[in-house]
């Protein structure tokens, strides 16, 4: 269910970005009505915004603070590891050592 919202909101997403982006493009006719067709270029903007941008921390489980805190742990091992000369799962670190 969560997975049908969430292309629902990126197809949504993707819609405006063509709305807004309207005097950029053609206007084509068919049967008598005017549109517009949405493009690769708008489906690129709106993947960036979905992945890159504000929505991406409701696709992701973890909030942005923890990813980053996560992120800062990961490198901290790596270079912990590159120094003892192990691999990065023997290395454990301390709260102290995160703290600082």
């Amino acid at each position: 269910m969560r997975t049908r919202r969430d292309h629902d909101r990126f197809m949504d997403l993707i819609a405006r970005v063509c709305f807004l982006r309207q005097h950029q493009k053609k206007e084509e006719t068919e049967d008598g009505i005017s549109f517009i067709r949405c493009d690769l270029e708008d489906y690129s903007i709106a993947y960036k915004i979905m992945v890159e941008g504000v929505l991406s921390s409701t696709m992701r489980e973890l909030p942005a603070g923890v990813q980053i805190l996560y992120e800062q742990m990961r490198a901290l091992a790596r270079s912990e590891a590159e120094k003892q000369e192990l691999s990065v799962t023997e290395i454990s670190m301390t709260q102290r050592q995160i703290r600082e």
